[in-house]
């Protein structure tokens, strides 16, 4: 495995299944300055409730390529059909299904940037149309290449090049506190010791 967990890291713009690699989405808001490209937009949590368990950002072996890689997001493991809520108001920029991320949605916060949802069960919403921050955009699937469902969650940048950014620190808590979980694992715990 790499040794150095990188916060940020160059990505390709995603593309509808089937569309060549020079195919380019509408245009999103650029930086205006350096300055405000640094601030993100603030986030608030994607699901309707919380995970039941999550893969976080930083690198993965993946057996089918035989190498490292990266993993450009968060995976927030749900139910299937739990809503999945805009972590910022923006624009809808694509509504598609992409290699690998399956039902996609990328919405535009301006100031070049973006967030990415995947894996999608559904959607519930159109190219163009104006979200507010923690409107339903769709539903936790297991679409692309996903084992499982989950919603993978991206936090890009737009700038001279593409960036995902580690989008954990932006969030707030990604799975409910120790102590909320704690009582539903004390069973479970207690079968196993003998």
């Amino acid at each position: 495995m790499p040794k150095k967990l990188p916060l940020e890291v160059a990505v390709a713009d995603v593309q509808p299944e089937g569309a060549l690699a020079s195919a380019s989405l509408a245009p999103a808001s650029p930086a205006q300055s350096l300055g405000e490209a640094a601030r993100p937009p603030a986030l608030t949590y994607p699901l309707k409730r919380f995970a039941a368990g999550m893969d976080p950002w930083g690198w993965r072996y993946s057996q089918r390529r035989g190498a490292w890689r990266m993993h450009t997001g968060v995976d927030l493991a749900a139910d299937e059909g739990t809503p999945v809520l805009a972590a910022s108001a923006g624009r809808v920029l694509l509504v598609e299904s992409i290699s690998g991320y399956g039902t996609t949605v990328l919405l535009d916060h301006g100031a070049g940037w973006q967030t990415l949802y995947a894996h999608l069960l559904s959607t519930s919403v159109a190219t163009g149309q104006r979200l507010s921050q923690g409107e339903v955009l769709g539903a936790v699937g297991m679409t692309g290449s996903a084992s499982g469902p989950h919603l993978h969650f991206e936090l890009r940048r737009r700038g001279p090049s593409l960036l995902a950014l580690d989008p954990t620190p932006h969030l707030p808590p990604l799975l409910p506190p120790p102590a909320l979980t704690q009582p539903a694992l004390t069973p479970l715990v207690a079968t196993m010791i003998p």
